[in-house]
This record gives structure tokens, sequence and C-alpha cells, in this order.
């Protein structure tokens, strides 16, 4: 029987932005969680044959602990970066293969991310198994939102996967969808996957491709 991947909101977005991502490519985790996203976006750019580049960030140290463990568990050496004045020039020139872990909010992976994305994916809200004080919030969202879209590449893709069951969850939800329906559509095109016969704060996501 195969996957039911309509109610998976997670196994959906990945296999959505898998099929943007080929080995070779530049790939954002802009939410490192507990590093499911963080692996598979590593299977998808093909650093275990020793290509691509796959950033990702979270503030949470307990998330990058997790993360980090399991990379390693599949046989992935990962870079971890917690100071944001660390140059990591030297990681880069030879780009091939590399995971980097950034101990850092995604409002500002601008700082980090220097080369074109060819696809970045975000799981909103808080990280799972852990206590939920701890959530994305409206305005960095919007902010690390924003310059994943100046990153992209023609043909890129965004994926956001938003949760609005957790308080304040609402509010982001609004920010983000409001900041992308102001999106050019010369320059841009947003999709919103939703249910229609689900509760009201049911995952939704959203899909960003730039067009040129």
């Amino acid at each position: 029987m195969k996957e039911n991947l309509i109610v998976r909101t997670t196994e959906l977005a990945l296999k959505l932005i898998s099929e943007y991502l080929e080995p070779g490519d530049t790939a954002l985790d802009g939410t490192m969680g507990n590093g499911s996203d963080t692996l598979a976006l590593a299977d998808m750019v093909g650093i275990g044959e020793g290509k691509g580049t796959v950033y990702a960030f979270d503030i949470q140290q307990k998330a990058l602990d997790n993360t980090s463990e399991l990379l390693r568990k599949n046989h992935y050496e990962c870079y971890v970066v917690k100071d944001r004045n660390r140059s990591i020039e030297n990681l880069l020139q030879d780009d091939d293969g590399k995971i980097l872990l950034f101990l850092e909010s995604h409002e500002n992976l601008g700082i980090h991310v220097k080369k074109p994305l060819d696809g970045a994916i975000f799981n909103l809200g808080y990280l799972p198994g852990e206590e939920r004080e701890i959530v994305t919030k409206p305005d960095s969202t919007v902010a690390a939102l924003e310059q994943t879209e100046a990153l992209l590449k023609a043909g890129g893709i965004m994926v956001v996967v938003i949760y609005s069951g957790h308080a304040g969850g609402a509010e982001e939800k609004a920010a983000v969808l409001e900041h992308l329906a102001a999106l050019p559509a010369s320059t841009f095109h947003a999709n919103l996957i939703t249910a229609v016969n689900q509760p009201p704060d049911a995952p939704a996501i959203a899909l960003v491709t730039r067009k040129k």
C-alpha cells in the first residue's frame, strides 16, 4: 500500500522539495528541529557522494545536538558553527559534501549563507518532543523568508510548513501568508496547500518558486 502523503504534512513537504533538488545542489533547512529535514536534504543533494551543500539553523542547543547525532548515525559528517563571527570561508573553499549547522536564529541566515539556493524548507512552530514555550515568531520568520527568497535561484523552491495550533501560531500564519501574498507575481509564484475539511489550525504548506 502506498504511503498516504496527504495526511502526513512533513513527508509531503519533503516529497515536494525532493522534486526540485538533485546531487550537487545547495539547500537550506531554516528550522533544524530534530534533524529529519536536514538529513533528508543531505540525501537529496548528494552529501554522501561528496556533492552539494546543506545549511541548517536553530536557536536551541538541543536541536543542534539532536541533528548532529542523527547525521552521524547516518554516517554524515557535519560542521557546527556556534560563533557568528567565525569565518566559514575555509569550509567552503571546497564546498562539495558539506553540512553546516548553525546555533543561530533563521532571521540571521543571510549573514552566513552566500551561495544561491536550489531549495529551502521551514517547519515552523516548536521543537517536537520539547516544551512549547520556545516557538518561531512572526517577525523573525518573515525576515528569514525574505532572505531565503533573495537567495533562491530561478526555478528554486521554498517550502514552508505552517503550524498554527500553538500559542502565537495563528499570528505567525497570518504574517507568513500576508508576506507571501505580497510577493511580486512577475518574480515569484506562491501556492498554499491547506485542508478544507479539517480544523482551522490544521497544518498547511506554503510553496514559493522563483521564476527569474
